[in-house]
C-alpha cells in the first residue's frame, strides 16, 4: 500500500507540473505585462514614444479557422516596400518587441510598417498560443492581406524570438511573390527544444521528464501536433535570402539555436552580439546590427 501511495502522489505531481507548465506555455493570457528593466530603458521610451506619436491604422483579419487577429499599419508616403512585424511569445507589446527599429524602418529605410497581434495575445482572439503551429498561417494570412490591400512590390518578414521562429515556419508555405526575404531575431529552433530548454533552465525540470506530456496536452487541446512547429524544416526551405540576429548572451533562447538555424540553409547569414541578452541585440550593439540590416535590404532589393 505504501508502494501504490507513494505512485500516486509521484503520478499527481506529475499532472500537476504538467499541467502547470501548459497554463504557462501555451494558455491565453489577457493581463497587461510589465517590461523588465533594462539598461536601454531610455532608448526603449524614446522608440515607444515615437511610435505612438504615429498615424497607425488599426486592421484585422480572419484566420483560417474564423478568429479575428489584429494589427496595426502605418503607411510610408510613396514606398513600395514594407516590413510585417511579428513579436515573440507573451510580449510586453508588439511595439515594445520592435521599438528601437521602428523607427529606422520607417523614416531612414522608408518602409510602411505592419505590426501585427499574434492569436491569443493582445487584441487578437484565440485560447491558445501554439510556438508557430498556427501562427505560422497566420503570417502566411497577413503577407495574402498585405498584397491584395497594399501591393507592396517588396515584403520583407521580421519576428523577435517565437515571432522570429514563427516567420521562418512560414517560409515552409507558399507566400506571395513581393516577400523577398526574412528577418529572424532570436529565433528558437523547433517548439520542442525550446520547452525543454525552458523547463531546465527556468525551474530546473529535466525537459525529457515534461515536454513529452505537454505535447500530449497540446494535441488533446488543439488536435495539432506540436512537432508541426519547426523552424529548421522552415529555414531548409528558403528560397530567399534570411538574416538571422542572435545575442550571444541570450539565456532564454541560446545562441546556439541561432547558429544550427543558419546552418540549415545556404540562404541564411547569423549575425551574432557579444553580451546581448534575449531580443537585446541591435540595442547593444546598434552600429552593427544597422550595418547588418542595410547590407541584407540592399541585398533583397538587387
Amino acid at each position: 500500500m505504501i508502494i501504490l501511495w507513494i505512485c500516486a502522489a509521484l503520478i499527481l505531481v506529475y499532472g500537476g507540473l504538467s499541467l502547470y507548465g501548459f497554463r504557462i506555455a501555451f494558455c491565453a493570457d489577457r493581463r497587461p505585462k510589465e517590461r523588465q528593466p533594462t539598461p536601454f530603458d531610455e532608448e526603449i521610451r524614446a522608440g515607444l514614444a515615437w511610435y505612438r506619436a504615429q498615424p497607425v491604422q488599426e486592421v484585422s483579419i480572419r484566420s483560417r479557422e474564423g478568429l479575428r487577429l489584429k494589427g496595426r499599419y502605418l503607411p510610408c508616403p510613396g514606398s513600395d516596400k514594407t516590413i510585417l512585424l511579428v513579436h515573440g511569445h507573451r510580449s510586453v507589446s508588439p511595439e515594445n518587441d520592435f521599438c528601437c527599429a521602428l523607427r529606422l524602418y520607417h523614416e531612414q529605410m522608408g518602409m510602411n510598417l505592419l505590426l501585427i497581434d499574434q492569436r491569443a495575445q493582445h487584441g487578437s482572439e484565440g485560447k491558445y498560443l501554439t510556438f508557430g503551429v498556427l501562427e505560422q498561417l497566420d503570417v502566411v494570412d497577413w503577407a495574402l492581406w498585405l498584397e491584395e490591400a497594399h501591393h507592396p512590390q517588396v515584403l520583407l518578414l521580421d519576428g523577435m524570438s517565437m515571432g522570429a521562429a514563427t516567420v521562418l515556419m512560414a517560409l515552409a508555405h507558399r507566400l506571395p511573390p513581393c516577400v523577398r526575404g526574412v528577418i529572424a531575431d532570436s529565433g528558437y529552433t523547433t517548439a520542442g527544444e525550446i520547452l525543454s530548454h525552458a523547463a531546465k533552465s527556468r525551474y530546473g525540470v529535466p525537459g525529457g521528464l515534461v515536454v513529452p506530456c505537454l505535447k500530449l496536452l497540446f494535441r488533446l487541446a488543439t488536435g495539432h501536433s506540436l512537432a508541426e512547429a519547426d523552424a529548421l524544416r522552415g529555414i531548409a526551405k528558403a528560397q530567399m535570402p534570411v538574416l538571422l540576429l542572435h545575442g550571444e548572451g541570450d539565456e532564454v533562447v541560446p545562441w546556439e539555436m541561432g547558429r544550427r538555424l543558419a546552418t540549415a540553409s545556404p540562404r541564411a547569414k547569423l549575425v551574432t552580439v557579444a553580451g546581448a541578452g534575449h531580443g537585446l541585440s541591435f540595442l547593444v550593439d546598434r552600429e552593427k546590427c544597422t550595418k547588418a540590416l542595410d547590407k541584407f535590404i540592399q541585398t533583397v532589393l538587387q
